[in-house]
This record gives structure tokens, sequence and C-alpha cells, in this order.
């Protein structure tokens, strides 16, 4: 007989699919395999077998995910600007069933981006595991243009693969945006942050001096990107222009509009933020914040400046991200993602 834990990670399978399905207009066939390992520790990991592509995911992330949000909603996460518990959203009570299965969602798309953009073929290897690599010898087997990339640029390539499938992922969470559905963004948004903040902790207590990973300060902060974009963007189209298509918006982060969506959305999203990280001892996350107002001039410096090479980026979390951002350009030019 199937186990609760198997069935919650099979039900949250079925929606990520779903998703994957209804937003990007792709199926994978055969469908990967989704597996429930009997290990204690923090492990996910999207593979090859003989039978096509499987999905592995521990009891033990499962738990994490499970007592990080017990734990996270005593610090009542998750409460409105007016100072009221969240109860509905769509007309579903937001329990902490939902805000588990809202995790392991976005974690199992995660892995599904991994294998659409082609990631294992990229490093060279059978198997790409959260929290639990070492590339030194899988490298061996590498994409060929990774001759193209320096020996820095090669160390820093799992990290940029990492912020393709975050980014991904959460576009394929999120959906289309749309202003009544501005409470489930911030709900799925801390749903996400969950499962970076267990990564971080993880991997932290393996103690590995060579981190694989980008910092969930950075993690978040083009989660935090994402949802600033998604209200920038929110009625964008795409316009014609030199031989090239760009998108054109009339919106702009001014005004009263924005002042809502920043009050409602994004504040809040940085509150939810702070007290997960708090309770999953996310510590890059939580030294690089500060009061939160750095974190907002950085994304405005991010989309806006004139020289971004050369901004005064304040927080260690977006000159990460400044750093990795041409070589991951590099990556996808060289991997075929990006047009040339």
């Amino acid at each position: 007989m199937e186990s609760a834990t198997e069935t919650r990670l099979q039900t949250a399978a079925n929606e990520a699919f779903a998703r994957f399905e209804d937003r990007l207009g792709e199926v994978f066939d055969p469908e990967p395999t989704v597996r429930l390992l009997d290990r204690d520790d923090v492990y996910a990991a999207v593979k090859w077998h003989s039978n096509g592509a499987a999905i592995d995911v521990s009891v033990g992330c499962l738990r994490q995910i499970e007592t990080l949000w017990q734990n996270a909603l005593q610090s009542k996460v998750l409460i409105n600007a007016e100072g009221d518990r969240i109860a509905f959203v769509d007309g579903e009570a937001v329990t902490v069933e939902r805000l588990i299965h809202l995790s392991l969602t976005w974690l199992l798309l995660h892995e599904l981006i991994h294998l659409r953009l082609g990631h294992l073929d990229i490093l060279g290897i059978a198997a790409l595991a959260e929290c639990d690599i070492d590339l030194s010898e899988a490298l061996e087997a590498e994409a060929h243009w990774s001759e193209n990339l320096d020996e820095a640029e090669l160390a820093l390539m799992q990290s940029c693969l990492e912020l393709q499938a975050d980014n991904d992922a959460t576009k394929v969470m999120f959906g289309v945006y749309d202003e009544t559905e501005w409470t489930r963004f911030r709900i799925e948004a801390a749903a996400i942050f969950v499962v970076m903040a267990v990564m971080e902790k993880a991997e932290a207590e393996r103690k590995n001096p060579n981190r694989t990973y980008p910092m969930v300060a950075t993690r978040f902060f083009t989660l935090f990107a994402q949802l600033f974009q998604y209200w920038l963007y929110g009625d964008a189209q795409f316009a014609e222009g030199d031989g090239d298509r760009f998108v054109r918006t009339a919106r702009e982060p001014r005004g009263e509009d924005f002042q809502r969506y920043m009050k409602f959305v994004l504040a809040l999203a940085i509150s939810d933020a702070i007290h997960i990280a708090l309770w999953g001892n996310a510590k890059s996350f939580l030294n690089d914040l500060g009061a939160g107002e750095t974190l907002f001039s950085d994304l405005f410096d991010a989309q806006y400046a004139d020289e971004l090479a050369t901004t005064d980026l304040k927080t260690t979390a977006a000159n990460e991200w400044r750093m990795l951002m041409p070589i991951n350009e590099k990556i996808m030019r060289l991997s075929g993602l990006r047009g040339a």
C-alpha cells in the first residue's frame, strides 16, 4: 500500500506535470518517473536510467520542508497587510499541507527544467543531485563547447544552471500575471523560498568547501526580481524594431499602482522570507539582507542602471548575480539556449 508520504510526492508530481504542460505547451514522453527514496538526508536528483528519466526525492527532504513550514507558521508568516492570517486563496484554505504541496511542486518543476534545458548533457553527467554533488570527475565528459570557457567560468557553470532552473521553474509556477492573483504569487514565492532555504542548510551541513550552488540570498534576489518583473511586464507586448523583437511596456515602477504592488506583494514577500530564513537557518540570506532597503535599491539598479558593470551594488547577492550573469549568457549562447 502506498504510504502517505509517497502519495504527497506523487500528488505534487501530478501538479508539476500539469503546470508544465499548461504553461509551456510541452509534455515529456515518456513522463519522468518520480521516486521516493528511503534516506534521511536532504536529497533530490534528476537522472537518466534505462527506461528514461527519473526524479528522486528523499524522505528527509520532505520532512525538512514540512518542518520548516510548521516552524515558520509559528512566526505568523503569510500575514496580510491588515495583520490577519490569510485563510483562502482561490477559495482554498491555505493549510500547512497545501504549502508543503506547493514547495514540492516547485522542487519537481526545478528538476523538470534541468531536463528540459539539457543540463545533464551540458555537464556530461547521467545524474544531477541537489546538495550532494562533486563534479570534479564528471566534467571529464563535459560538453564539447566547454573549451570556450576558462577555468573560472567552468567552476561557476553549475551555479548558472541552477539559476536557470530556478528562473524557469518559477515562471511555470506563477503562470500569467494577473492582479487578482497577487496573494497567490506571494504564497507561491514563499513556497519556493522554503525549498531554497532547505537546500542551503543541507549544503552548509555537509561542509563542502567547493560550493556548487549560488547562495540562497542570490537565489532569492533573482526570485524577487521575477516578482518585480511580473508587475513591470504584466501588460507587455512584443514590438518589432531594427530586424529584432523586443519587449515593450508602458508600466514604470512609480506611482500609486506600483506602491500597492510593493506593499501587498514585494514587501510582504521579503517579510515572509525573513521568517523562513530564521527558522531555516539560511545564514547567507540573513547576513546579506539588512533591513531590506538595500535589496530594493539593488533591484532597481539591476533593472535601470546605465552601467551595471560599474554600479555600486550593496548586497552580496546582487554582486554574485552580476558576476554570474555574463557567464550564464555565454553558456546559453554556446549551448544553443540563446540565439547568437
